[in-house]
């Protein structure tokens, strides 16, 4: 009897400690991880090591002006069950005062406002550590659940920009 015990104690541990604390969404480190940004028309992306918070380098983001200036983020990973917090840090340091706006769909419809997470952060031009509830982001703005098990896009974007703007970011991650 203490034989299985002690057995079921050490898989208990095992599966415990296998699981990693973080799932990384994009921390920007290589080619393939650049690969999974949706590239556009008079945007500039690329490593930079302005903000670097996880590994040995970041993202740097040239947003055009005009309206909704957006990075998105695709081939993330789908299942966020498990996990608290909705993670990044973010630095733009000729945007303090302003805000940048965080939209996260699910694989469901996302016309409505209210059926996506809109999160807004108020930025103050040195780096910054944004984290959401995971909870939050399911009630979504006030429509239906997001389900969890099915998550499709991040998007990153700015209502309005007079003029061209750039944004750092790094470590954009699920946290348990």
């Amino acid at each position: 009897m203490r034989r299985l015990a002690a057995v079921a104690v050490l898989a208990l541990l095992v599966v415990a400690c296998g699981r990693s604390p973080v799932l990384m969404i994009n921390d920007f480190e290589s080619k393939t991880d650049l690969d999974r940004l949706t590239w556009r028309c008079h945007y500039w992306l690329e490593q930079s090591t302005r903000l670097v918070t996880s590994g040995r380098a970041g993202l740097s983001v040239d947003l055009p002006p005009g309206e909704f200036p957006t990075l998105e983020l695709r081939e993330i990973p789908p299942n966020w069950r498990g996990c608290r917090w909705f993670e990044f840090d973010v630095l733009a340091s000729d945007l303090a005062g302003g805000e940048l706006l965080v939209r996260i769909d699910d694989n469901g419809p996302s016309e409505n406002f209210a059926d996506r997470f809109t999160g807004v952060v108020p930025l103050t031009g040195r780096p910054q550590h944004v984290r959401f509830p995971l909870e939050r982001i399911r009630r979504a703005d006030g429509g239906r659940t997001l389900d969890l098990r099915h998550m499709f896009r991040v998007l990153f974007f700015l209502k309005r920009a007079d003029r061209r703007h750039t944004i750092y970011l790094d470590r954009v991650c699920l946290t348990r």
